[in-house]
């Protein structure tokens, strides 16, 4: 009897064939996932999703003026805002 994936070592950690049908397929897209995730590359994927969301927090804070509008009323300056 051959097993589901190739990595499993212990007899009691591998379905059978029957288990996998009575999963409906789904521990088999998982198991192939987790075989195929690469740690490296979500790492990556995470520090690049950081960097552009930070990215975009400063051009949204400092094309929207938030610090102006935040700033307390004494320190704005009266009438409207410099031309940049």
């Amino acid at each position: 009897m051959t097993r589901p994936h190739g990595r499993l070592r212990e007899r009691s950690a591998a379905l059978t064939p029957a288990e996998w049908r009575r999963c409906g397929g789904m521990a088999l897209v998982i198991a192939v996932l987790m075989a195929s995730f690469d740690i490296n590359k979500a790492g990556f994927a995470i520090a690049a999703m950081f960097v552009a969301v930070w990215a975009a927090a400063v051009a949204f804070w400092k094309l929207g003026k938030i610090d102006r509008r935040w700033a307390p009323a004494a320190a704005r300056p009266e009438g409207p805002e410099p031309p940049e």
